[in-house]
């Protein structure tokens, strides 16, 4: 009987394909975990915390506000703020301010507005700020200059029982920052102009109390020039809290690692009904190139700053194009300061 060959058993190859597939699945996770990690993060999408509210155009008008009194001249003019500032009065005895500086005093408010309101031309305070700035550091100093000017020739006044004189000066200054408001339009300069009149307004409040302390008025009358001057400075509050409000997400101070939201910065640069406020986003968002260096932030800050070059609003255009042309981190930490 002959014997059966026995034909050798196949081997399966079941084995080798788990192993493949355990492998590239290894490669897979490994290749996606590096993907992600390297990855460009996306651009910083809107944070919500610019709403349509805050959107909306912002003014500030004395139209339902309290008559607070005449400014010198009956009509506006600032003929007699110059006069005080100029040598009326001698302001070294009234808190050693120098002599110097009280001529700059008067050569910067002869400069900011001539002699009268009708003369103060549209973006008086602007014109001196350089289009890749914020805010001029020689013109916050001037602008300090008279204001310490305006302090101590009220306080002088006040010294000699002359509340006429004291609050003249004061609804000048409060005039001159209701200006800077309304006729400028860089952020920058109408926040001087609210910091002008905030300040005019606590010297009232000051002059009140001097009339009050003097036997001039009685306490009913200084509760009701004091309520005056309250409903003034809420009017300020309620346009500074909106302003407030946008700022916060896009200024540096109140970020994490002290970068601004980037989806928030071109949301305000694009649809803010402020026109103020797109000037200001459209040039910040030069400045963020050098704050955001992720490449996704990057793509979306360039892509805007294109976009806004060819806004149909010339100053916004305008400054889109002077933050983008910030050469390197040594100008931008420059013009920061």
């Amino acid at each position: 009987m002959a014997t059966r060959r026995r034909e050798p058993k196949k081997k399966s190859n079941n084995g080798i394909w788990v192993g493949t597939a355990i492998s590239m699945g290894i490669i897979v996770l490994i290749s996606l975990a590096l993907y992600f990690k390297f990855k460009p993060a996306p651009a910083d999408s809107q944070s919500g915390a610019i709403t349509e509210a805050n959107l909306a155009k912002q003014t500030f008008k004395a139209e339902g506000l309290p008559k607070l009194g005449d400014a010198p001249g009956g009509s506006g003019s600032f003929a007699d703020l110059l006069t005080t500032i100029g040598g009326a009065k001698n302001v070294m005895s009234a808190g050693g301010f120098e002599e110097e500086k009280k001529a700059k005093a008067t050569e910067v408010c002869a400069a900011l507005h001539g002699a009268a309101a009708s003369s103060i031309s549209e973006g008086f305070l602007d014109a001196g700020i350089d289009p890749k700035r914020f805010e001029s550091a020689e013109l916050r100093s001037d602008l300090g200059v008279l204001g310490k000017a305006v302090r101590l020739q009220v306080k002088a006044h006040l010294d000699d029982v002359e509340f006429d004189q004291a609050q003249a000066i004061a609804l000048s200054y409060l005039k001159l920052g209701q200006q800077a408001f309304e006729k400028n339009i860089r952020l920058k300069s109408r926040q001087r102009g609210f910091a002008m009149m905030k300040s005019a307004l606590s010297t009232l409040g000051q002059v009140n109390r001097a009339r009050y302390d003097d036997g001039e008025i009685k306490q009913d009358k200084l509760t009701e020039l004091n309520n005056q001057v309250m409903k003034w400075n809420n009017a300020i509050k309620t346009v500074e809290d909106v302003w407030n409000s946008k700022l916060k997400s896009t200024e540096s101070v109140n970020q994490p690692k002290g970068i601004p939201n980037i989806g928030d910065l071109i949301q305000i640069a694009k649809e803010d009904k402020d026109r103020s406020f797109r000037i200001w986003a459209a040039r910040r968002l030069g400045y963020a190139l050098f704050e955001r260096g992720d490449k996704g932030n990057q793509e979306a800050i360039n892509a805007a700053i294109e976009e806004l070059k060819a806004d149909s609003d010339k100053l916004v255009a305008k400054a889109a194009e002077a933050g983008q042309s910030i050469a390197d981190s040594d100008e931008y930490y420059e013009l920061r300061k």
